[in-house]
């Protein structure tokens, strides 16, 4: 599902690599601009997951339908500021320094992007609380949808072929909000479909308020969303400092942090895993259930990680070449340039990953407040200042930043999967 997830976003990237450089800048700064704005609002949704999970642990079920509906309106109220920012995003990035094609392009891009933020959203409240009840496979087919429309639409918009307009890169923008309406249309009918699923009768009631989930939801999902945004930042800052270097560093970084996005849902996907099986145990009371699913979260996880490191380090060149044609000008620079920062990347998702499994089980036990300073710390507090200092004040250049990166995320990882085993070794969280 979180590769299925990924496949939507990849897809764009690669077809606006196709318009050249410069679209391939815009469409990653777009994108990513994007993902800090969904990313907060993906806190709110995955907060569900661990509360439902729990509330299943001890067979309230009326308290399940109560959290998701809850976890819908407080997105739905979060979702409109984001939008209203994302809409005027060239004069953003302009005083931000960035070439002014490239924020042109990316207007043009996130424009019509932004018009799927609240079907992402509600799809993702949807698919946290399938999860939890033990139903992954209905968001997965939701989002496998949604992958075949973008690359059918994206085809189709963004070349002009079968006889559709050619938009360029307005055209990868509609095409992905397009996917987005489906994936949640299509993970609404599986709600109402599934019999696990439909007993729950998640819209019975729909507009009864319930304010004390309403301030759980925010009391965990807030902090949830802040650390994603802390880290979505960072990566936002390091894509805005390579285009302060040069187009085809910024491009090349588009195409090195896509493959690695792509790489990351591996260990993502068991941490969510981790989360829902560690919040169940919680419900229970069972210290030493969520002790084994921790040590097998992280066994998983980390093992993933490792595989896709060495596949980084293998067929570095290959990887890079799927987002660009060599006939357009800078191609080969912007192919070395994503090459070295890969080489970087293969320890860079060892890292990674580590910090998102030990941020999906301190969820797990509702621990989420803490983990988001920590996140602030580790990320603007140490990454952001590195990656700068590497990239401008030595010879490292777009390297250096990659670098900065790496050990913002390693000081994450381990102050995170620490602060875990004290919580657990002690039991000492709010249950």
């Amino acid at each position: 599902m979180q590769l299925a997830q990924i496949a939507v976003n990849s897809v764009e990237i690669v077809y606006a690599g196709q318009l050249g450089p410069t679209y391939l800048a815009a469409a990653t700064v777009g994108s990513h601009t994007f993902h800090a704005a969904f990313l907060f609002l993906m806190g709110l949704a995955i907060a569900v997951a661990p509360l439902v999970s729990q509330a299943r642990g001890r067979g309230a079920f009326r308290e399940v339908r109560r959290t998701v509906r809850q976890g819908l309106w407080a997105v739905t109220a979060l979702s409109l500021p984001p939008m209203i920012l994302l809409w005027y995003i060239q004069p953003i990035m302009l005083a931000l320094g960035q070439a002014p094609a490239v924020a042109a392009a990316a207007e043009d891009f996130t424009r019509p992007l932004t018009l799927g933020l609240p079907a992402w959203v509600w799809y993702f409240v949807l698919r946290n609380f399938a999860a939890a009840m033990g139903r992954p496979r209905p968001g997965l087919y939701a989002m496998l949808s949604g992958v075949v429309i973008n690359a059918v639409a994206g085809y189709m918009l963004v070349f002009g072929n079968w006889g559709a307009p050619d938009l360029g890169i307005t055209g990868a923008g509609i095409a992905a909000t397009l996917a987005a309406w489906v994936v949640f249309l299509v993970m609404l009918a599986f709600v109402f479909i599934d019999p696990k699923l439909k007993r729950m009768r998640l819209f019975a009631r729909f507009w009864r308020p319930d304010w004390e989930l309403f301030k759980e939801i925010n009391r965990v999902g807030l902090p949830i969303g802040t650390a994603l945004f802390f880290e979505t930042l960072l990566f936002l800052a390091a894509l805005y400092l390579q285009g302060l270097i040069s187009i085809a560093s910024q491009a090349a970084h588009g195409a090195a942090i896509m493959i690695i996005a792509i790489t990351f849902m591996l260990p993502m996907g068991v941490a969510q895993a981790g989360t829902v099986r560690i919040g169940l145990a919680v419900g229970r009371r069972d210290r030493s259930a969520a002790g084994r699913a921790a040590v097998i979260t992280f066994a998983l996880g980390l093992g993933c990680t490792v595989f896709t490191a060495l596949l980084l380090l293998s067929v570095p060149t290959t990887l890079v070449g799927i987002f660009l044609v060599e006939s357009q000008p800078d191609a080969a620079q912007v192919l070395q340039l994503g090459v070295a920062f890969l080489a970087v990347g293969a320890l860079f998702q060892l890292v990674d990953g580590g910090q998102a499994i030990a941020m999906g089980c301190l969820r797990g036990l509702r621990d989420t407040t803490k983990p988001m300073l920590i996140a602030g710390f580790c990320y603007m507090g140490i990454g952001l200042p590195l990656s700068a200092l590497l990239g401008f004040e030595t010879d490292l250049a777009g390297v250096g930043i990659w670098i900065g990166l790496a050990v913002g995320l390693a000081a994450a990882a381990v102050l995170l999967t620490w602060r875990f085993y004290r919580l657990w070794s002690t039991w000492a969280f709010q249950r």
